[in-house]
């Protein structure tokens, strides 16, 4: 009857499969007929709904699949186990230690998908919490694993992008005032624990390519030149732990005429993996059939001055190597993982040394 329905070929059985139908649904699922011929916009898309008649998800209506099928299947899939903690951390967003604490007592497993879910939920954001929401959103960015893609999909889903667009969305309730912004920053950056997560704060609020313009060009240089110098001030060993150190040591540089990598091979060790990015290729089915590694090199090349500076750098890792595993087994990687990107560092390094005696010659 649903097919003919949908068909339309007979006027007539249409009209009455039609109307059929509509008396089903609304027998069955009685919220759901509000929510027939509404337009595309309105329906939510996990948290995106443009009010709350659409926001079928986090109002449990049978409308959205997920609540459909725990109707059908009486099992919460994971994405609406999301929405209900998502809901329970909005409740918490004006208080700091108990957003945290809450967000923190999950599997780390859902962090993600929580944050993710945070930044659809934009239309019912206050201005007050922008502050707290922020410095826990963050300050959670270093400790959140990678999450794998949905079927389909190429690669691990950048932790980073999540993070950026929770915070964006609570950057935006401080738009068209450019002192609120300004106050909420100068609250916000002391409370931050990372390097990583202030630079991410600092480059949303400014005029970059990501960034909102939130606050005038002398309050936003203003913001990173003083991250620049706390980025230059900072010990080695402290680098060494920085989530995203390849991009931290960027941007110092970019605002140095005298920077240069601190020489230490912890440090080290980290830009290599920062620099070597791991993508996993995705089957049909969202299992990962595929491992590759493909590295940031020339950003590494431009950030030592050359190749040169990197090739003795790296001989000065490869020397120490055997006395850095128990620091680089504690941070994680295991030793075969860290003797394939030793190796293939000095693999691009040769190439690349290569290429420019060739030039040179």
């Amino acid at each position: 009857m649903i097919e003919v329905a949908r068909d339309g070929q007979d006027s007539q059985s249409t009209q009455t499969a039609k109307e059929v139908t509509d008396a089903m649904i609304e027998l069955l699922f009685p919220a759901a007929a509000q929510l027939r011929g509404s337009e595309p916009d309105v329906m939510d898309v996990i948290g995106g709904a443009q009010s709350e008649v659409g926001n079928t998800l986090s109002g449990r209506r049978v409308a959205h699949e997920q609540v459909f099928r725990f109707y059908l299947e009486h099992v919460e899939g994971p994405d609406l186990l999301a929405s209900y903690d998502t809901e329970r951390a909005l409740d918490r967003m004006i208080d700091r230690t108990e957003l945290d604490t809450f967000i923190r007592s999950l599997d780390p497993a859902r962090w993600q998908d929580v944050v993710s879910n945070i930044s659809g939920l934009q239309h019912r954001f206050r201005r007050e919490h922008a502050v707290p929401g922020i410095i826990v959103l963050l300050n959670l960015w270093p400790d959140m694993p990678q999450q794998q893609s949905g079927p389909g999909d190429l690669g691990l889903r950048p932790v980073r992008n999540v993070v950026r667009r929770a915070v964006e969305a609570l950057l935006s309730k401080l738009e068209s005032d450019e002192s609120a912004a300004e106050a909420a920053v100068q609250r916000i950056l002391p409370e931050l624990t990372s390097l990583s997560s202030k630079l991410e704060l600092v480059l949303q609020i400014g005029y970059g390519q990501h960034g909102l313009n939130l606050v005038s060009r002398a309050v936003a240089n203003m913001f990173e030149t003083g991250l620049a110098n706390e980025i230059l001030a900072a010990p080695a060993d402290q680098l060494a732990k920085e989530r995203e150190v390849l991009r931290i040591l960027e941007f110092a540089k970019h605002h140095s005429r005298t920077f240069e990598v601190p020489d230490s091979c912890e440090l080290m060790f980290t830009l290599l993996r920062s620099a070597f990015r791991k993508v996993i290729t995705m089957s049909f089915d969202g299992s990962p059939s595929q491992q590759t590694t493909e590295p940031n090199w020339n950003r590494l090349i431009a950030l030592f001055d050359g190749v040169d500076s990197l090739q003795l750098r790296v001989s000065k890792l490869k020397a120490s190597f055997e006395d850095l595993m128990p620091w680089i087994q504690a941070s994680g990687m295991s030793q075969d993982a860290a003797e394939d990107l030793l190796l293939a560092a000095e693999l691009c390094v040769s190439i690349d040394h290569g290429e420019t005696r060739n030039e040179e010659t």
